[in-house]
């Protein structure tokens, strides 16, 4: 019973005690009771309130966020005017890498031009190929230097072209300047042009130019410019008194030129009303492609002719290879008349080849 009124006594006074000295504090008569300091106390001093710690918090941050970079600015300036570049530097350097060099490739060499002979112009043509020529089916063969084919006939023991040579060499003509009469009569040429002689027209010296046997002059290869009489050594006809000689005496007509004409022309109306006594029996097909002269005989100015071309569908000329030692460079002839014999002209005339093959 004594002991509980005791402690309700005790328990009395103390809260008293805390009352009396919480009021002192509320009234100022006392200075405030201060908190011991950090060094005091080991801790840090809590803010009063939370929003002052949350403002208090966010300044230290900007400071400090403010300060740190300044700092960090300074230092990076300062490390890159301070700190040399050295080739000595202890980190590892990548692994060397050669610069790439593409393989040399040698551009395409320069197509240097192949010689006549190995010209591909003829690498379609088939060897033995025939085509039907005025009426009769005939060889063909192909010049090599330009393609240009042309049918040939065997007359006893002679191979003659069966139509003129249409080779553009330098100085040749087609009749009238016209590519056409071209395409059906062949070219014409000067006698030095046909022998391939540039400038030989010393009526003395040429005829010791001439090659022999076969002189090729503009005829393809493997054919030549047919002799006129016999070969220089006189022991044999040749050319085209050879092929008169066989005609004469095949056909019976003995040394009649005329006869010789209607044998070689072609049956065709190019050479005018009498071409229906023409036989081409052998497949010679001469045409009347006329010539060019630059001057005219007393005679032809009589007929009313001019210089330049003239006697187309008329008559017509092929050079030989001989040459007489005047009088110019022989022709053989044939014409409306039916004549097939030989004359002379100046080297100046323009007349057209005829070739033959080689033996």
């Amino acid at each position: 019973m004594l002991k509980t009124p005791r402690f309700l006594l005790t328990a009395s006074l103390a809260l008293a005690l805390v009352f009396t000295f919480s009021c002192s504090g509320d009234d100022g008569d006392s200075p405030p009771a201060t908190l011991p300091s950090s060094s005091d106390a080991g801790v840090s001093q809590l803010p009063s309130s939370p929003s002052a710690a949350l403002s208090s918090s966010s300044e230290d941050a900007t400071l400090s966020s403010s300060s740190n970079d300044e700092e960090l600015v300074e230092v990076s300036s300062s490390s890159e005017e301070e700190i040399p570049v050295s080739s000595s530097s202890s980190a590892t350097p990548p692994p060397y890498i050669p610069p790439y060099n593409p393989p040399y490739i040698p551009p395409n060499p320069p197509v240097v031009p192949s010689s006549s002979s190995s010209l591909e112009h003829c690498s379609h043509f088939i060897e033995g190929t025939e085509i039907e020529h005025y009426g009769m089916f005939k060889k063909k063969f192909c010049d090599k230097r330009d393609g240009n084919e042309y049918v040939y006939v065997e007359i006893g023991e002679q191979t003659w072209m069966a139509e003129n040579l249409n080779y553009a060499a330098e100085g040749s003509k087609c009749y009238d300047d016209d590519e056409e009469h071209c395409k059906t009569y062949g070219r014409l040429y000067e006698w030095e042009t046909a022998m391939n002689l540039p400038g030989c027209n010393d009526h003395g010296e040429c005829p010791s130019l001439v090659e022999w046997p076969n002189p090729r002059g503009i005829c393809p290869e493997g054919w030549h410019i047919p002799f006129g009489a016999s070969h220089p050594d006189n022991s044999t006809a040749s050319g085209w008194t050879a092929l008169r000689t066989y005609v004469w005496n095949n056909n019976k007509v003995g040394n009649n030129n005329n006869m010789v004409g209607y044998a070689l022309k072609a049956e065709i109306d190019l050479w005018g009303e009498s071409y229906t006594n023409n036989t081409d029996v052998y497949g010679f097909s001469a045409l009347p492609a006329g010539y060019y002269a630059k001057n005219l005989s007393v005679g032809e100015t009589q007929q009313g002719l001019t210089p330049g071309f003239n006697y187309l569908k008329e008559r017509a000329r092929w050079w030989m290879a001989s040459i007489p030692a005047i009088g110019g460079p022989s022709y053989q002839q044939a014409n409306t008349s039916n004549n097939a014999a030989a004359g002379n002209s100046p080297t100046s005339e323009l007349h057209s080849v005829r070739c033959m093959k080689n033996d």
